[in-house]
């Protein structure tokens, strides 16, 4: 690199004295500002290099090492596919070390190296903290969708082998295509480009089944989803394959797919960016509008938690048995249907459809003990989680705080089983009282 180039950029003479600091000139172009290998290096030029860092270059004898990353990065090179889709990051100019920043070290015993790697916490570097979960939700959704096409791909593959139709030398053209952008995504990585891994694999979907139509074969796959057209651009650009993400809303499954596509609920029904992006604004009574719009519908299908408490079973470890008013016979419906016929939340009210007039009282009484040990417990962990704890009481402090989150998710405040979990909040109680002090002390 003649030192003329750095006339292009630069005239401050502190600044054209570093010229012989390579280390510097490095981290400051590429690193810091991005800058591309060829604006400051002159062509390469053809001639005897007797150099062995030169000539040792991996690409010497690994050709293509990384050109499913690259394919996919650039967002051109697969088959069937319209038109380029590079990444953003690829246009805004990343390259990339822009991600690739940890080192992984590498060699044998005596000769070490080291390897640029890529970890979530890159993605925060840059995007900020809580970015790297976007990450985790890519890679399960890829999965599910290279499980999927896969297996519809194997099965339609022994179709056009066993088929003896003229067409079947063009459907063999046709899966070996589709067999190249599954190969892709599978090896490249969606995280380097998941729209245009979804466009791949797409493709790959639409080759499969016209190599189908070609054999006249019978067989049907199911229906392939590799992008869903309900998440509106503005959210996927960021958030593609979401609907594949099962996640836990009000301490019960939410599965996206089944509220985004069967049932087309748009993302701002239950997200908001006004306050916060992606801020969750949904709330049990909205939910319950369609959820609680059948009386007849078995209750225990979501409402999990209750159905142990009230029913009986195993929690977090522990055996729950069965709540008096459950071995009387008295269903969910039993407490939870109003006079109009609908599903409602309850109160001591209703206890007077059966009971004499002071169960209303005992009911709000029974809910209140509860809440009152609840604080208590919360107080009590809050002040252990501040001592030096044994490794076995830093365990039995995360079994209590889970058991806590469940009883406060069943959300009735104890009533779907009041005498196992005032004994359960008691008992936790004397445990974090019998830590002492300082229980590493003893």
């Amino acid at each position: 690199m003649p030192r003329e180039n750095c006339y292009k950029c630069h005239w401050e003479t502190d600044r054209l004295n570093k010229y012989d600091d390579t280390d510097l000139m490095h981290s400051t172009h590429i690193f810091s500002h991005k800058i591309e290998c060829n604006l400051c290096h002159l062509d390469i030029q053809h001639k005897v290099i007797k150099e062995i860092d030169t000539i040792s270059d991996c690409q010497t004898c690994h050709t293509d090492y990384h050109k499913a990353q690259k394919i996919l990065f650039a967002g051109e090179g697969g088959k069937a596919q319209a038109h380029p889709m590079p990444n953003i990051m690829l246009e805004k100019g990343l390259i990339c070390k822009g991600c690739h920043i940890f080192h992984e070290e590498t060699g044998g015993r005596i000769i070490k190296s080291e390897t640029f790697i890529s970890k979530a916490r890159a993605c925060e570097s840059c995007h900020g903290r809580g970015f790297s979960r976007i990450l985790k939700d890519w890679e399960i959704s890829t999965e599910k969708k290279l499980d999927e096409i896969k297996a519809i791909y194997t099965r339609i593959r022994q179709e056009i082998m066993q088929s003896k139709k003229p067409e079947k030398k063009k459907a063999i053209s046709l899966i070996e295509e589709a067999a190249f952008n599954i190969d892709i995504v599978e090896r490249g990585k969606s995280v380097h480009n998941m729209t245009y891994s979804q466009e791949l694999l797409r493709a790959a979907y639409d080759n499969l089944l016209e190599a189908l139509r070609l054999i006249n074969s019978s067989y049907k796959p199911k229906t392939f989803l590799a992008s869903a057209k309900e998440v509106p651009s503005l959210c996927s650009n960021c958030h593609s394959g979401i609907e594949e993400i099962n996640t836990q809303i009000f301490g019960l499954d939410f599965p996206h797919k089944r509220h985004l596509i069967e049932q087309k609920i748009q993302c701002d029904t239950c997200h908001s960016n006004v306050r916060r992006h992606g801020e969750f604004i949904a709330s049990k009574k909205s939910c319950a509008v369609c959820h609680h719009r059948e009386p007849e519908k078995d209750c225990t299908i979501c409402h999990q938690i209750q159905k142990i408490f009230y029913q009986g079973g195993k929690l977090n470890g522990q055996n729950i048995p069965e709540d008096i008013m459950f071995e009387a016979e008295v269903e969910c419906t039993g407490c939870h249907i109003n006079t109009q016929n609908q599903i409602y939340r309850s109160d001591g009210n209703k206890c007077l459809d059966c009971h004499e007039e002071e169960y209303s009282e005992i009911c709000f009484k029974w809910q209140n003990s509860v809440k009152d040990l609840i604080r208590s417990l919360k107080t009590s962990l809050a002040e252990r989680k501040k001592l030096s704890l044994s490794r076995e009481k830093i365990a039995q402090l995360l079994k209590i705080e889970k058991s806590l989150k469940n009883i406060e998710l069943d959300g009735s405040s104890g009533i779907h089983n009041y005498m196992n979990i005032e004994e359960i909040l008691t008992n936790f109680q004397k445990t974090l009282e019998s830590f002492g002090e300082n229980p590493l002390n003893e």
